[in-house]
């Protein structure tokens, strides 16, 4: 009887019945939320199996022949388009799959590039495709005309600022910038997440930290993980999400004005990365040593905490962590942990698709699930700039096996899915 009473008050009050469950709590620490969650979620494990939309390329479809995805955009009109790193090109396609055609190329006129990996779609149909080095955005129309360049704002007569990732909401772009720094006769290393307005002004920065340069050769890989600057997202409102740390479960929420608004906390145990996976990156270590020289940071015997953030279009935060990592029964994807517009951690979501966690890749954007089949097995590539100062750096893409390597690699393809509402 008590349960059935409750169940209606649930219903009446209109609360979720999760919402209700909610174990943790909020406190206020120098007047900014911290949002304390408990190691488990309010509901129980929720496991969906994916609808499938459309593929393209792959081993079923080998006459359509596709380079490296790096991205995936969603359009306002539904329109999908794929960065294609390799072919230096963008593809399009219709929201039923259907191959409307591809647009730029490769080269250093306008509207042309070389090395991209990151896609953006902007106000107005412009389509954004971020060059790391030297690093700039070009900007083309849909139908591929030029219309212009975002340069990256730099500090220092080095010239040597860079675009990690880039990411476009709320009528803003926001951008990972690191930049080395002269000053004093050694190198300092300033990173940054800062929005920009579509004219390429500052609109406000998020986070900012400066430290000193291991080496007085500038490196950087895309994708250490003890850099606060690789693990954010932004969501349609314009808000900030950073997993700052590396052993922590901890989440900031930036408003649009770049104040800190919240803090979601979670009780985690960190995961130790398997054998196989530490010997994968020792092995990555030894291929960048070569291509670069010298040494090359320590394998962290421990995974990061929290992996990659997903701000979903009706204002839950989706968390992959590296237990959600390690969650993937039945050909799964992973689990995700659900967090609410305020930051409670209500459920747990399995998701499952064609999907092979060592080989391939996924993303999220808007309602799709995108699968980059064998984006993983990539060759580890290497990319190198330089600028005034003397100073040099060299940015190391790490796939997991190596350009001479002599495997035979299967043919790039993305699967197109539908998230559950």
């Amino acid at each position: 009887m008590h349960r059935i009473v409750l169940l209606v008050a649930v219903l009446v009050l209109g609360v979720n019945a999760s919402e209700a469950q909610w174990r943790g709590k909020i406190e206020d620490v120098e007047g900014v939320p911290h949002v304390r969650n408990p190691s488990e979620p309010a509901g129980p494990l929720q496991v969906r199996t994916l609808s499938e939309l459309w593929r393209i390329g792959g081993e079923e479809e080998e006459e359509e022949i596709l380079g490296q995805i790096t991205d995936v955009a969603v359009g306002d009109d539904g329109r999908t388009y794929l960065l294609d790193g390799s072919f230096s090109t963008v593809r399009v396609l219709s929201p039923e799959g259907e191959k409307l055609g591809q647009v730029g190329r490769e080269g250093e006129g306008p509207g042309e590039w070389r090395n991209g990996r990151d896609l953006l779609t902007l106000p107005g149909g412009k389509l954004g495709i971020i060059r790391h080095m030297p690093s700039k955005i070009i900007l083309i129309e849909e139908d591929g005309t030029p219309a212009g360049e975002f340069e990256v704002p730099n500090q220092s007569e080095m010239n040597l600022g860079l675009i990690r990732t880039a990411d476009a909401a709320g009528g803003r772009v926001v951008l990972s910038l690191f930049e080395p720094v002269l000053e004093g006769g050694a190198i300092q290393i300033n990173e940054a997440l800062a929005a920009y307005d579509l004219e390429g002004n500052l609109i406000t920065t998020y986070k900012e930290e400066s430290r000193p340069s291991e080496t007085p050769r500038l490196r950087v890989t895309i994708n250490n993980p003890r850099n606060f600057s690789l693990y954010w997202t932004v969501a349609d409102d314009g808000r900030l999400y950073v997993a700052p740390t590396f052993d922590d479960y901890r989440i900031e929420v930036f408003g649009l004005e770049g104040g800190l608004e919240r803090v979601i906390e979670r009780d985690y145990r960190s995961l130790r990365r398997t054998a196989e996976e530490i010997a994968q990156r020792e092995e990555a270590n030894e291929q960048m040593r070569a291509m670069v020289g010298g040494g090359g940071s320590e394998v962290e015997p421990y995974d990061r905490d929290v992996l990659r953030l997903f701000a979903r279009p009706n204002g839950e935060l989706w968390v992959w962590s590296s237990e959600g990592k390690q969650a993937r029964p039945g050909g799964a994807i992973g689990s995700f942990d659900v967090f609410d517009r305020e930051g409670r951690y209500l459920n747990r979501l399995n998701l499952r698709a064609d999907f092979d966690p060592d080989r391939d890749n996924f993303l999220i954007v808007q309602d799709r699930l995108f699968v980059l089949k064998e984006a993983l097995s990539a060759p580890t590539s290497m990319s190198q700039g330089g600028g005034g100062g003397g100073g040099q750096m060299v940015m190391v893409q790490l796939g997991n096996r190596a350009e001479d390597d002599g495997e035979e690699a299967n043919p790039y393809g993305v699967i197109c899915y539908a998230l559950p509402n």
